[in-house]
């Protein structure tokens, strides 16, 4: 079986993926994580099939514009505006990946 696991986050939310990925493999499937592509050398040094996503709203949330929103000390608004594209731009790339891949089950 074909398996694409959609993910973002931090590596605390992309970590759990690989071992599943791998246990996956193990079991014989195909396991291809879609994320951030600051993640690619850290899934890809585990064996994991990596497919693109958009690097911008990994790099945002470690901008000192989202720290100082996290802080109460930014401005929402300004912080809201950059973010609705880079979702868009995310599940663009997703959907990319599916068709691209043509997988029977998505994570």
């Amino acid at each position: 079986m074909k398996i694409l696991i959609n993910t973002f986050g931090t590596r605390g939310d992309v970590q759990p993926f690989i071992a599943l990925a791998q246990g996956l493999q193990k079991a014989g499937h195909s396991a291809t994580i879609c994320t951030a592509e600051g993640f690619r050398p850290f899934i890809e040094e585990h064996g994991i099939a990596y497919a693109h996503m958009d690097n911008h709203l990994y790099e945002l949330i470690h901008a000192q514009e989202a720290k100082a929103f996290i802080e109460g000390k930014g401005n929402p608004l300004t912080l809201y505006k950059q973010v609705g594209p880079m979702m868009q731009q995310m599940m663009e790339d997703e959907w990319a990946a599916a068709q691209a891949l043509q997988p029977d089950l998505i994570l």
